[in-house]
């Protein structure tokens, strides 16, 4: 795993400010203008400080911990986080009102489980008063380790090490067998609830800008300009977002995931034919403009609430606060933790949390502690890291080593401290190994292994080694070969041992508790797997280092919801990420189950096929009040819905030889070249508003140049296409209903004279027009019918 991130983020730069914004670490201080009115765009680069009134360096304002969130920073860290520039700069909000915010969400108790008592303060030790005094652990350095194994003491095993059971809790056992329970365990319904009234607030808010864009864009385009009082009307009516849709919306994301199209997620919605593709799939379900205004405005926070100008992952933070409690809630704290960071992928420059790794598969991404099981790869604590000077002036860390302090707060919050705690083993990489995290946690009863940094403070020196090569009858050697051990017992802490065990390269390692009898572990040498000699404690780290991994390959490498769908605002991509997560661990403790009860384990392809099928099955607010009444954290009181069948497509041909073909003429409008279109049949017959228009026909039921032209998608109330009920229901038209032909007046409409010419599309007629146009074509009949009869008469 990587062992040094750089913090990276920032904003888009403009034309002259390359070079001007460079972003460092966490660590770093910002350079300033002395301006005292308005915020300068400032840089933040490695090196220095911040410069005074007088020129004299002046120390940054300290962080602090908000409410008691470790994510949140000091108010003087607005300026160099960028929290409210979104992806397109004309589009920043206006200065809000502070009586639009009411007050932040707060999901409240999810279970009865939940339980908000302090830990019990732990009395003072030698472990922890050594690992707090510096000077004392930098002496072991030299001093501190005895290296001859015939003086070494007992050999520790984990004593004491937590023997119980484990895995999956007992409240989420009872719908382990329901692949959209779990979605609702970890994400709660009312989880959704919030998402979707925030991204009505947030479509409320957007409006007054996005009018004046609609409207700069018309005057740019040259054409008809609106009133500025009718975009903000007309957009306002547009109906609210509900949360059945959101799951609708996730659903299909999902079967995009499993039959994935790579011309874009808009070909889904396609209706040209185009041999064994599928077509026209997502549009039975969900109109493609409502689907992507639900995504346009899916938000998760109030951009309003004070919180969001000191907190950088503000926009996600509901949806982490609820994983963090849910995924501890759901699972029984193992005796081995595997602890390491994830990667969140995420390219934008307007993700504040956004950082650079260059041995990640996503280079670019913000990075998540994970505390998951060594043995199941399930995630039980979360944490997203907003940068080390957030994480100063939490309640147990000393230090500003933001990787050690990392894992004592999230082994805090997993297992509170407690004089009667089990010991538990953590397994970290060289990132968060030292001598002093090693006494912090013998403080808190759990055990450590893990590689180390030959730096760190206190490690044993004479144990460090490295990698050189000698010839030996003309062929290079390694020094020292391969499977060579070297082991050191600390003097005042017998349980603490440093080992450097020969591989291809020198690996460093320190544990608390693991035993040093030499055992073997498969390596290949030569291009053949032999055993190699190898300490307990390394064959300990090779089985138990994986479990982060393992449950990374799940959320990426598998099926990825994140991967599958591309957006500019950062947010969207990072709440895809830990959905990801979420559905990870719904399908290990589906897998867990299945195991349990001696039945075939499930294919992780089927899963999510299945949980598709359930959240489309949720099609209305009343199927949603249903399922959110129904799901409990104790016990499940209805089971989940299923869809009975799936509409079925319009076939490419029919059997009598009727088919749609693409109309070959082609109209010249600002985006190039497209099919001209005209107005359905059926949909002109049922008088279905707004008008709809397609580009297919059907030219056996055409006559000559005039074509019967006939849509391929479902109407809104219909459950046939407009091609479907014209030739099953209607016979090819030839049985239309009688009062339709009453009220409207088909006509074929032949091809245009001019192919290419240019029109501008009118818009369509209000009832007030429509009712005017009917009255004067009947006054014109009648007077029309009377002049012939009159004429007939002379």
């Amino acid at each position: 795993m990587a062992d040094i991130v750089a913090t990276v983020s920032g904003t888009t730069p403009r034309a002259g400010d390359v070079g001007q914004r460079e972003w460092g670490d966490a660590s770093t201080h910002i350079k300033t203008e002395t301006a005292p009115k308005r915020p300068s765009r400032l840089g933040w680069r490695r090196g220095e400080t911040e410069t005074g009134d007088e020129g004299d360096a002046v120390s940054l304002p300290p962080a602090c911990v908000v409410d008691g969130d470790a994510n949140f920073m000091s108010a003087g860290a607005e300026r160099c986080t960028g929290l409210n520039s979104d992806e397109d700069p004309m589009l920043q909000e206006e200065a809000e009102d502070e009586e639009d915010w009411e007050e932040d969400w707060d999901i409240g108790d999810l279970t009865d489980e939940d339980s908000d008592d302090d830990a019990d303060e732990l009395p003072e030790s030698v472990c922890l008063s050594t690992a707090r005094n510096k000077k004392t652990v930098a002496a072991m350095r030299t001093s501190g380790w005895e290296y001859d194994p015939a003086k070494f003491g007992p050999d520790p095993t984990y004593a004491d090490l937590y023997s119980g059971d484990y895995g999956p809790s007992n409240s989420v056992m009872p719908v382990a067998n329901d692949p959209l329970a779990l979605l609702f365990y970890f994400m709660p319904p009312k989880l959704w609830t919030h998402i979707a009234a925030e991204s009505n607030c947030y479509h409320k808010q957007s409006i007054p800008l996005r009018s004046r864009s609609i409207r700069s864009q018309q005057r740019r385009n040259g054409g008809e300009v609106e009133e500025l009082g009718e975009i903000p009307r007309r957009l306002s009516e547009v109906s609210a977002i509900m949360p059945h849709e959101v799951l609708r919306v996730i659903a299909l994301l999902i079967a995009r995931m499993l039959v994935p199209i790579r011309k874009g997620i808009a070909a889904h919605w396609s209706t040209k034919q185009v041999g064994a593709l599928p077509t026209n799939r997502f549009n039975l379900l969900m109109k493609k403009n409502r689907f992507f205004h639900i995504m346009g405005y899916l938000h998760f926070s109030n951009n309003k609430s004070p919180k969001a100008s000191v907190d950088r992952a503000w926009k996600i933070r509901p949806v982490v606060d609820v994983l963090q409690r849910t995924f501890a809630r759901g699972y029984r704290t193992p005796p081995v933790i595997s602890f390491d960071e994830a990667t969140l992928p995420s390219r934008s420059r307007y993700n504040p949390t956004r950082q650079f790794n260059k041995d990640k598969p996503h280079k670019w991404g913000t990075k998540v502690f994970v505390a998951a099981c060594a043995k199941t790869a399930y995630c039980m604590r979360i944490e997203v890291y907003c940068g080390a000077k957030t994480h100063l002036q939490t309640p147990v860390p000393k230090d500003n080593n933001t990787g050690e302090a990392a894992v004592l707060r999230n082994m805090n919050a997993l297992c509170p401290p407690s004089p009667t705690s089990p010991w538990r083993l953590v397994v970290t990489d060289r990132f968060y190994t030292s001598v002093k995290l090693a006494l912090e946690l013998l403080h808190r009863h759990f055990y450590i292994t893990g590689t180390i940094k030959t730096d760190r403070s206190g490690y044993a020196k004479d144990v460090v080694t490295a990698k050189d090569y000698k010839t030996v009858n003309k062929k290079k050697v390694m020094v020292p070969p391969q499977g060579t051990i070297k082991l050191a017992q600390n003097k005042q802490f017998p349980q603490l041992t440093a080992a450097m065990w020969m591989d291809r390269t020198p690996v460093h390692l320190l544990s608390s508790g693991g035993s040093r009898k030499t055992a073997t572990v498969m390596r290949r040498v030569e291009g053949v797997m032999r055993p190699v000699p190898a300490p307990e404690l390394v064959r300990d780290y090779h089985r138990w280092m994986g479990g982060v991994d393992i449950h990374d390959q799940l959320r990426m490498q598998r099926y990825s919801i994140q991967g599958c769908y591309k957006s500019r605002k950062y947010y969207k991509t990072l709440f895809l990420g830990l959905l990801d997560m979420a559905l990870v661990i719904a399908f290990i403790v589906f897998r867990h189950h299945r195991n349990v009860n001696n039945q075939r384990p499930a294919k992780h392809f089927a899963f999510f096929e299945t949980l598709m099928e359930q959240l489309l099955a949720i099609d209305s607010p009343e199927a949603y009040a249903t399922i959110e009444e129904a799901t409990c954290a104790q016990e499940r009181t209805a089971a989940s819905p299923v869809r009975q069948a799936s509409v079925a497509t319009t076939p490419v041909r029919r059997d009598d030889g009727h088919r749609l073909e693409e109309n070959p003429d082609t109209v010249d409008s600002d985006q190039g070249l497209k099919r001209r279109q005209r107005s359905s049949k059926v949909c002109a017959l049922y008088k279905m508003q707004p008008r709809k228009y397609t580009k297919y026909f059907c030219p056996e039921c055409s006559t000559g140049n005039r074509r019967t032209y006939l849509c391929n998608v479902v109407g809104e109330g219909k459950e046939k296409t407009c091609y479907q009920i014209w030739h099953d229901d209607w016979d090819s038209g030839n049985t239309i209903l009688r009062h339709l032909l009453q009220e409207h007046k088909i006509r074929n409409r032949p091809p245009p004279s001019r192919p290419g010419k240019k029109r501008r599309r009118r818009a369509a007629p209000s009832e007030a027009e429509e009712a005017m146009s009917d009255a004067a074509h009947s006054a014109g009949n009648e007077e029309e019918s009377d002049a012939v009869h009159s004429a007939g008469n002379e």
